[in-house]
C-alpha cells in the first residue's frame, strides 16, 4: 500500500497557525503587547529602512493586518503585499482593512505563502518585512526566505525583520521554557526559536544580504510621537547590494 507523502514544513506551520488563530481574538492572537502601537512601530522600522509611499510592500506573516492598518495609508500609489501561512489570517486581516482599502489609493493584495519561494517576479520589490515570524520557524526556513527575498527585491532595497537574540533576557527565558517541554509538545504548539546576531548575520550574508544595522529589542531606540521606544524582540535591518 503506498504511503502517503510526509508533510511539508508549510503543512506543518499552516496547521499549527491555523489552530493558533482559532483561540485569539484579533489584539491577541498575534502576541502581547499594545496592539496599534506595535503596528506604528513596525511601520517605522521599514520606514527607517528607506519604504517611500509609492514604494511596493511585502507584509511576510502578516497576521491579522496589524502593521497594514498604517502601512496602507502610508503608501498612497504604492503597493502593499500581505502574505500568510494560514488562511484564516489572512481572511481577517482582509476584513478588518476593509474600511481602509475601500478608500486607499494603495494596491492591496492577500496571499496565501506556500512555502519559501515569493510568488513574486525578480526585483519587483522595494523592502520586506517579517516582524515575529523568523521567531517562529527554524533557521534553515528562514535563510531559505531571506534567499528567495533576495532574488525578488531591487538592488538597494532592504529586509526588515525581528527575532529573539539569546543577548536579550526575555529570549534566555523563553529558551529555557522550551527546553523544558518534551519533543512533541514543543511541535504540538507555535515554536519559539531563540537565536543570536551572529548566526543571523551570517544567514543573512550566505543568503546575498548585507547587514545594515540592528536594534536591540531591550533598549528604547525607535523615536515616535516624540518619545523613545523599545521593541521587545530585536529588529535587523538588511539591505541588497546596489551593484
Amino acid at each position: 500500500m503506498p504511503q502517503a507523502p510526509p508533510p511539508t514544513p508549510g503543512d506543518i506551520y499552516e496547521a499549527l497557525y491555523e489552530a493558533h488563530t482559532q483561540l485569539f481574538p484579533d489584539q491577541q492572537v498575534v502576541g502581547a503587547g499594545k496592539f496599534d502601537l506595535i503596528g506604528r512601530q513596525e511601520l517605522a522600522f521599514v520606514q527607517l529602512a528607506g519604504l517611500k509611499p509609492t514604494g511596493t510592500l511585502v507584509d511576510l506573516g502578516c497576521g491579522v493586518g496589524r502593521m497594514a492598518s498604517h502601512a496602507v495609508p502610508y503608501l498612497a500609489g504604492g503597493r502593499y503585499i500581505g502574505t500568510d501561512v494560514a488562511p484564516s489570517m489572512l481572511r481577517r486581516a482582509e476584513a478588518r482593512l476593509a474600511p481602509v482599502t475601500a478608500h486607499s489609493s494603495c494596491e492591496v493584495s492577500w496571499v496565501k505563502q506556500v512555502g519559501t519561494v515569493f510568488e513574486l517576479p525578480d526585483q519587483s520589490v522595494d523592502v520586506f518585512c517579517a516582524y515575529s515570524v523568523f521567531t517562529h520557524i527554524e533557521h534553515e526556513d528562514t535563510y531559505n526566505f531571506l534567499k528567495d527575498a533576495r532574488r525578488a527585491v531591487r538592488p538597494g532595497g532592504c529586509f526588515v525583520f525581528s527575532c529573539l537574540p539569546m543577548e536579550l533576557y526575555a529570549s534566555r527565558e523563553i529558551f529555557a521554557a522550551s527546553a523544558a517541554m518534551d519533543y512533541a509538545s514543543r511541535w504540538n504548539t507555535v515554536r519559539n526559536v531563540t537565536t543570536s546576531v551572529d548566526y543571523m548575520d551570517e544567514i543573512s550574508r550566505l543568503a546575498g544580504w548585507q547587514v545594515r544595522s540592528w536594534y536591540r529589542g531591550d533598549e528604547q531606540n525607535l523615536s515616535l510621537d516624540g518619545n523613545m521606544h523599545g521593541f521587545g524582540q530585536s529588529v535587523c535591518v538588511l539591505e541588497a547590494p546596489s551593484g
